[in-house]
């Protein structure tokens, strides 16, 4: 019954990533479409992985996403 409910609910929810994917973009054509915002009293380990994160979307996608601690849109 569980592994049942499991497959119905994996079959619902499955076309909903889909649905807003091509709003998902946080690249485009190289350049960031997105930011990384912060809270301004983060511990320095919590920076530190703030900007690893970084490193690995610009490996990535090549682009350098922003660091900010507000939200600029």
């Amino acid at each position: 019954m569980k592994a049942l409910l499991t497959l119905v609910a994996a079959i619902l929810l499955a076309p909903l990533p889909a649905t807003h994917a091509a709003d998902a973009f946080i690249v485009e054509d190289g350049q960031p479409r997105a930011e990384i915002v912060i809270s301004a009293d983060l511990s320095r380990m919590q920076r530190v992985a703030a900007h690893e994160f970084r490193m690995q979307i610009e490996k990535i996608s090549g682009a350098r996403l922003p660091i900010v601690t507000a939200p600029s849109g």
